[in-house]
């Protein structure tokens, strides 16, 4: 007998569950009992009492103990939210052995006693159950179970649970916490990522990740983390990678390029971009990116600088007001006679006819003009050193209260701060003064250009800003520049994001992304539609065979190779990015809906949709099969019909409003493919084929 689980044998045991769901939350069934096995076997690695034939059969038991939910009531009630009060639990040999023989999966008639013992008693225990178990120690068998479905089941991180597991098994093993009450985002997953790292470093072990952090198992010996180590190396990473991620070259005289945070930390930003920035003072407009980031830098720095005209001019030539833009030329000519056409030339002409003492106290009669590339950068150096930097309480303040490790906190100054904030916002639109638009924190700053901030008609305020921009905090700038790191500000970038409880599903990353790149080929020009087991490719992957995919003409690469960004649990796949001018979110919500579903029906969390959204563009979709069907038959339709803008929801609409035109279009098509052949071969098919696996109304009486 095998005595090793091998994901072969999980997705044999497993895909007679396909299509049942485990909750009215619309988890499916064979993904919680995947989840399941997965923490057992990390809990396994603390239970030295048992031997490799108990853990195999435990491991099965977790792959099976909630079957009984597959009966017709339970799964009308999970799907129509309704509380009936029918026990699932299998108490029945036939029943248990008739399931592995429909998943093909051979078991002697001993170990299907050991398995039924086991699972019978894990939600509840009767005096039949009593009688009937005579395996030794069941009772402790089915705690493991329990305790590997409690945590399977924990939506969100529960320090009652955490703190009735410890109890229970003090001084055997332990199990701990770290949590984060932010949305999923960058700085979320980068939160959760060093949390992680600190645990690991102390000897813990993570064995599942809930919407809102983590949960560890480990020795009762291993000591906890030091929260205030944690907390500084979150806001130097997340200082760090901004300040990698933000714009160096300044682009126009009235627009600031030392944003927060770089703003904050001048000398970091300048030593990060100490490559780029010395290139750049070598090149034609040396001038202009010289004196724009002296005005700027002078402007936060405790610099003693000379009060001349020369300073005056350079002010006036940065300006944003028109007024002041045209005096900046009055008073270059005024002190040069010469005319200028615009504020970035003026900057340009007077880094050639200026001297190191007009803008340096310290500084002699040399031409700024003369000094080579590094001496320019380190005059600029010069001045940054020259700031000096503070501690924000209120950062530290609210990273503190979003993240808890067993911990009690009283929110309320930090909620005070928050509201109080908020108020003065409203009345003054200061962003310096207000919150974080997006997350609420109340360390915020006036979002600026410079950060490539997303103008999605989805970014909503509650604020009506005197502003272009919105108030933002650092770690929703960090979450802007992570996302839209190499996109214009005119286009709105596109993602899937999936999430996994367990992080055993992304051990088979590279497949992953493989069959993203084969669906996203498919929605954008369908040619066919496969078994999934019919592709060899995806052999390894843990789920059932049943699913079908649509696949392309050819294979499309994600979105020019962009970085795909991975956490512990968590993937974010870039997917498309589209001109602002073009975006319809409903026409593009049904495009992406087939990728949504197949996602989901492979057990994965998943959103996909602009940087702030979630679900499917913002909307709660339900993935059966009957759904997923019909996004199918959507966008294979869509490929029939001529229309070049908005085709997708115009095809939907077809579907559900017209079906006998769709049918009449299906017909026309396939009398045309016989004559022209200009369909794919078998595409029409597999149109039919979608259409009754969606279970559309063609037609009634």
């Amino acid at each position: 007998m095998e005595i090793s689980m091998k994901i072969k044998d999980v997705r044999k045991i497993i895909e007679p569950q396909f299509g049942y769901i485990a909750k009215s939350t619309g988890e499916f069934l064979y993904v919680h009992h995947f989840n399941v096995w997965s923490i057992f076997r990390k809990i396994c690695k603390f239970v030295t009492s048992l031997d490799k034939r108990e853990k195999y059969l435990l491991e099965i038991a977790c792959l099976v103990h909630d079957i009984g939910k597959m009966d017709s009531e339970i799964q009308n009630s999970f799907k129509n939210k309704v509380e009936i009060y029918k026990p699932h639990k299998i108490t029945s040999e036939k029943e248990l052995k008739n399931y592995f023989e429909k998943a093909k999966f051979s078991i002697s008639e001993r170990d299907l006693k050991f398995i039924l013992d086991v699972i019978r008693t894990h939600h509840s225990v009767s005096y039949e159950d009593l009688e009937k178990i005579n395996t030794s120690a069941a009772g402790f068998y089915t705690e493991l179970l329990c305790i590997a479905d409690w945590l399977a089941s924990m939506e969100l991180v529960s320090l009652e649970t955490i703190e009735r597991l410890n109890r229970r098994y003090k001084g055997k093993m332990c199990f701990t916490i770290f949590e984060c009450s932010r949305f999923p985002s960058p700085t979320y997953n980068l939160i959760i990522h060093i949390g992680v790292k600190h645990f690991k470093n102390k000897g813990w072990e993570p064995i599942c990740y809930p919407k809102n952090g983590v949960v560890f198992i480990g020795q009762s010996s291993n000591p906890l983390c030091k929260k205030e180590e944690i907390l500084k190396e979150i806001i130097f990473e997340i200082t760090k990678r901004s300040l990698k991620l933000q714009d160096y070259e300044p682009q126009r005289p009235d627009r600031q390029v030392l944003v927060p945070p770089a703003k904050y930390s001048p000398l970091e930003f300048l030593e990060t971009h100490q490559q780029e920035l010395t290139k750049i003072l070598g090149e034609n407009d040396r001038g202009f990116a010289f004196l724009k980031y002296y005005k700027e830098l002078i402007e936060i720095s405790n610099l003693d600088v000379p009060d001349n005209e020369i300073l005056k001019l350079i002010r006036l030539a940065c300006s944003s007001a028109g007024n002041l833009k045209n005096k900046a030329k009055e008073e270059y000519y005024r002190l040069f006679k010469r005319k200028v056409e615009n504020q970035k030339e003026l900057l340009n002409q007077l880094f050639y006819q200026i001297k190191l003492s007009d803008i340096f106290k310290n500084g002699n009669g040399q031409k700024l003009c003369k000094l080579k590339q590094k001496e320019l950068y380190d005059k600029l150096k010069y001045i940054a050193e020259k700031y000096n930097s503070k501690e924000n309480n209120s950062l530290n303040e609210y990273l503190n209260s979003i993240i808890l490790m067993e911990e009690e906190r009283d929110f309320r100054p930090i909620v005070k701060d928050i509201f109080e904030k908020y108020k003065i916002y409203k009345k003054t639109a200061d962003a310096e003064r207000g919150i974080c638009e997006i997350c609420g924190c109340s360390f915020a700053f006036k979002m600026q250009p410079a950060i490539n901030p997303s103008r999605t008609p989805q970014a909503f305020s509650q604020i009506k800003s005197k502003y272009a921009y919105r108030s933002i905090c650092l770690f929703c700038t960090y979450d802007n520049l992570v996302l839209r790191e190499n996109t214009s500000p005119k286009k709105i970038r596109i993602f899937l994001k999936i999430k996994s409880k367990v992080p055993d599903l992304f051990l088979n990353y590279t497949e992953l992304r493989i069959l993203i790149n084969k669906i996203l080929s498919a929605v954008r020009n369908p040619r066919n539609i496969i078994k999934f087991k019919e592709n060899k490719e995806f052999q390894n992957f843990p789920f059932p065979d049943k699913i079908e995919i649509p696949v392309g003409e050819k294979e499309e690469i994600l979105l020019n190779n962009q970085k795909i960004l991975i956490y512990e649990d968590t993937i974010f796949f870039p997917l498309e990015d589209i001109n602002i001018k073009d975006f319809s979110p409903k026409d593009v919500r049904v495009k992406y809906e087939p990728l949504y579903h197949i996602m989901r029906l492979m057990g994965f969390e998943v959103d996909i949709g602009a940087e702030e959204q979630n679900k499917l563009f913002g909307e709660e979709v339900i993935t059966e099969e009957e759904t997923y069907y019909r996004s199918l038959a959507t966008i294979l339709l869509a490929r029939l019909n001529e229309k070049k803008s908005r085709k997708y929801i115009y095809s939907r609409n077809l579907l559900e409003n017209s079906p006998s035109i769709t049918i009449k279009i299906i017909g026309d098509h396939m009398d045309r493919e016989k004559k022209e052949k200009s369909l794919p071969e078998g595409l029409i098919k597999c149109l039919v084929r979608g259409l009754v696996r969606s279970k559309i109304l063609i037609a009634g009486r």
